[in-house]
């Protein structure tokens, strides 16, 4: 699943506006019923001509509230495009985005899957994702109408980079150029950087591309955030010996892309195994200190590490490193996690059966008692919905908005709005985790 470059790609250097909560909204865990079409905290979204559609590329809320879901569309020939859907904050299609609310992108090619969705400056949308036909990356941007922007790329695209498997995310350092994640055939995990204009930089890295090898038969990618220096933090999984057991990895980058030498192992450190066999790494946080907060799913729970700044283990967070989520079923932490100013964190992943989870821990790793119940929210989600895994924001009313994909057939983008909470502090984590990455001129 993917985590919150596409869980919690926000549009850059948009800056949120608060409301009071609405009075019908007395319990944060409920469909807030002033939201969609239909007044029940659901909105469904179709695109003419799909056989199906996957809510499964990234959610962003822009300058006015704005909510834009990023997914594919399949046409009855297999064919995959990029889908791009922006809804009025009531959950209304905005048909002031090309036409009718809805845009679909296509590059020509068979398959195409989503990536990641991030603003900019000048509120034109990023959306990236993979060719699988030519293994490269597929990037598109988006004027604030909803039209392809012909100053980017050719006509509004790009297709770059080689041996490409995977995209899992996109963001936008502090010069405004595009960063994009992923991992390659090589099962190396890779880190591209373009310029504004669609260009690669080959100023970063080796001709604009880093690859980094943990060394294992199979490498996954997962998460990735930019701190204050500019520095790249990259998580993932990799596999050391044989197929089996996956670990936790983490690498970072300097901002012109050389693995940064200060941390871990040259530039790079694995969370050896803590007995599971189905680690994968969900999310990644940067705190002010430069301490790095990475979390995931360990056979049938949710772990948290906390990694000092040299990507040494910290062992005064939690229990000698690491804080444990379970619950005695199945929980899948691939939701990603945000810090608030004050330190607190929160953990969003999966319950079984079809529960949202969200969990808060003090800045030291142990549980916030004051939230939930010893710290832990579970969220039913409706029956209609298979899936959230296409993203996760905030608003600025502290209002959960989800992104993800109907039961139905066909299928369609779904995107959920619970009551919330009150949560000015969070809402300035998210802010500065994904928005700080740019400076607006």
């Amino acid at each position: 699943m993917k985590n919150i470059s596409k869980f919690f790609s926000i549009a850059c250097c948009l800056f949120l506006v608060g409301t009071k909560l609405n009075a019908l909204c007395n319990n944060p865990a409920n469909l807030d019923t002033t939201f969609g079409p239909q007044n029940n905290g659901i909105v469904f979204i179709d695109f003419a001509g799909a056989v199906n559609n996957f809510g499964n590329g990234g959610i962003l809320i822009d300058n006015q509230g704005r909510i834009v879901v990023l997914g594919t569309e399949r046409d009855n020939l297999n064919n995959d495009n990029f889908a791009v859907a922006r809804l009025l904050p009531n959950g209304i299609l905005d048909t002031t985005f090309d036409g009718d609310g809805k845009t679909t992108i296509d590059f020509n090619v068979e398959d195409q899957g989503t990536g990641g969705i991030v603003g900019d400056c000048q509120g034109r949308l990023i959306v990236a994702g993979l060719d699988d036909f030519n293994d490269s990356f597929a990037i598109a941007r988006l004027l604030q109408n909803g039209t392809l922007d012909s100053s980017f790329g050719i006509d509004g695209k790009v297709t770059t980079g080689m041996d490409i498997a995977s995209c899992s995310g996109v963001l936008l350092n502090k010069e405004g150029k595009i960063v994009l994640f992923g991992f390659s055939t090589l099962n190396n995990l890779i880190v591209t950087q373009i310029n504004t204009n669609g260009s690669l930089d080959t100023l970063f890295g080796t001709n604009g591309t880093t690859q980094v090898d943990f060394g294992g038969a199979e490498s996954t990618t997962s998460d990735f955030a930019i701190d204050s220096q500019g520095r790249i933090v990259i998580v993932g999984n990799t596999t050391v010996g044989g197929p089996m057991p996956l670990f936790f990895a983490v690498a970072r980058l300097n901002a012109n892309g050389s693995l940064d030498t200060s941390f871990g192992t040259d530039g790079k450190t694995i969370i050896v195994d803590i007995g599971g066999q189905k680690n994968a790494l969900g999310g990644v946080a940067i705190i002010s200190s430069g301490k790095i907060l990475v979390s995931g799913q360990t056979q049938n729970h949710i772990v948290i590490f906390q990694l000092n700044d040299n990507g040494s283990l910290n062992t005064s967070f939690g229990n000698n490193g690491s804080t444990i989520i379970d619950l005695g079923g199945t929980q899948v932490g691939n939701g990603g996690i945000v810090i608030n100013p004050s330190g607190k964190i929160y953990i969003f992943g999966e319950d079984t059966p079809n529960n949202f989870l969200v969990a808060r821990l003090l800045s030291n790793g142990t549980f916030d008692n004051n939230f939930g119940n010893a710290g832990i929210t579970l969220i039913p989600l409706p029956a209609e919905v298979e899936t959230f895994g296409g993203g996760i924001t905030i608003d600025a009313q502290g209002r959960i908005v989800l992104l993800g994909t109907s039961k139905d057939n066909p299928r369609e983008f779904t995107v959920i709005r619970l009551c919330g909470d009150e949560l000015p502090a969070f809402i300035v984590a998210l802010r500065e985790k994904y928005m700080a990455n740019c400076q607006c001129n």
